[in-house]
């Protein structure tokens, strides 16, 4: 009998869509992208495009909405409805509470193939290095977290998760999200247009 190898292979998805191209190839192992934006940019519909990018791949996608009430109407009515896919719904689970803080998302790591997170200076207790060891707990779950940024533009409490992170992304006004960081980019520089939900050129 042959031991089983200790090495794992590790391939990059296929993905389809629009923001297949943004994102590049991605890794289902150890991926951890920081999202940061400025104030009223769109990051909370941005990450609501996403979850509907994944779930519409064959993913099922935990999203913890901390800033929003998953049953407020502007979830129900705006976020949802606008950015989701009816097809894409029965594979995305939103939740905004944690009761047992940090461990619920532990929890849901398990559970699903994508979780996001809006945004984790909500998430009670937990510190930035948490962050990673999220990543590195639940090496096969793609974590997408929005983070406040500070004065500098970066992230608030330091920056050890920037460093730590697969991909670093900011939407700026008027909802461009670009990436300052990607260690998958096969198109460095590319510009995505949160409003409009495709790539546009950096100069439009």
């Amino acid at each position: 009998m042959h031991e089983k190898s200790a090495t794992r292979e590790v391939k990059a998805l296929k993905l389809k869509g629009v923001l297949a191209r943004w994102f590049g190839e991605i890794e289902k192992y150890e991926y951890l992208m920081l999202l940061r934006g400025d104030k009223g940019a769109g990051k909370s519909s941005f990450l609501f495009q996403i979850a509907d990018f994944f779930a519409g791949n064959g993913m099922n996608v935990g999203f913890f909405s901390l800033e929003m009430d998953k049953e407020s109407k502007l979830i129900k009515e705006d976020y949802r409805k606008r950015n989701i896919k009816p097809a894409n719904e029965k594979r995305i689970l939103v939740a905004s509470e944690l009761p047992e803080g940090l461990k619920t998302i532990q929890k849901a790591a398990e559970a699903f193939d994508v979780i996001l997170i809006d945004s984790w200076q909500k998430v009670t207790g937990a510190k930035q290095q948490d962050i990673d060891r999220l990543r590195k707990a639940h090496k096969e779950t793609i974590f997408i977290v929005i983070t406040q940024s500070n004065t500098a533009g970066t992230t608030r409490g330091g920056n050890m998760a920037d460093f730590d992170a697969s991909a670093v992304a900011h939407v700026y006004e008027g909802g461009m999200a670009t990436f300052e960081k990607n260690r998958y980019a096969s198109e460095p520089g590319l510009v995505y247009s949160v409003f409009e939900g495709k790539i546009v050129d950096a100069e439009d």
